[in-house]
């Protein structure tokens, strides 16, 4: 009976494992539509050199002597965000083909997503919900890891045994530690997994509101979520 209990413990402690493994499937780069010229444009005089209106984003890229270099294009190839995907870093941001540090809890998202308050609004749920899982997760798994190697030493505390030393029963703490293990590994897996679906919402809200910013519109804002878990993303 106790090897029995034994398998089933690390049956479920590499679910735990395994449903935390799972990234997301990287989204490549999305070409904006053009933008569309201003109206009231004038054309350039004879000899002078033409003068392009100037974006109101910040962050546009700069050649020597502080001109704006107005392509539209090339500044949303500079700017977009887009995810990849690998096995041990899981979801990856990257920006203009380089990495960006967002750190495992997301610290750094304000000064990425800066601009786009749907954006903001996206990566602060994606922050609670890391944080929050990774806390249940460990927890979980801590627990769990306890019992096995309580159970595989025939713990008197989990176990009781016969004269010859053989076991007989488990013992209630067995499932007292096992169920509450189970459950906030398997939830905070989930959580963790949950949070990636809000970083891909924020990376499709951030580029639509660069598009908008590059047309010289304003960003569309924060937008409503129905409250609980959203696995919801681009996978």
């Amino acid at each position: 009976m106790c090897r029995q209990h034994f398998s089933f413990l690390v049956i479920i402690l590499g679910s735990v494992f395994t449903c935390n493994g799972f990234g997301q499937v990287p989204t490549g780069p999305q070409v904006p539509p053009q933008p569309l010229q201003p109206a009231n444009s004038q054309p350039a005089q004879q000899g002078a050199p033409p003068q392009f209106p100037q974006p109101t984003t910040l962050g546009a890229p700069q050649v020597p002597g502080g001109a704006s270099i107005y392509d539209p294009l090339e500044q949303y190839r500079a700017r977009e965000l887009y995810t990849r995907f690998s096995f041990w870093k899981q979801q990856e941001l990257v920006r203009a083909g380089k990495p960006v540090d967002l750190g495992y809890f997301g610290g750094g998202y304000k000064g990425v997503f800066a601009g786009s308050p749907a954006a903001l609004d996206s990566m602060s749920t994606f922050r609670t919900l890391r944080i929050t899982g990774t806390a249940f997760w460990v927890t979980g798994l801590t627990i769990l890891v306890t019992e096995i190697v309580m159970l595989g030493s025939e713990s008197n505390l989990i176990v009781d045994k016969d004269s010859r030393g053989q076991v007989t029963a488990i013992k209630p703490l067995y499932w007292g530690l096992f169920i509450p293990g189970a459950l906030l590994g398997i939830s905070g897996a989930v959580m963790i997994q949950g949070a990636n679906g809000y970083m891909s919402d924020a990376i499709e809200q951030y580029n639509a509101d660069l598009t908008l910013q590059l047309r010289g519109r304003p960003a569309s804002g924060t937008v409503g979520r129905a409250p609980g878990l959203s696995l919801r993303g681009s996978f």
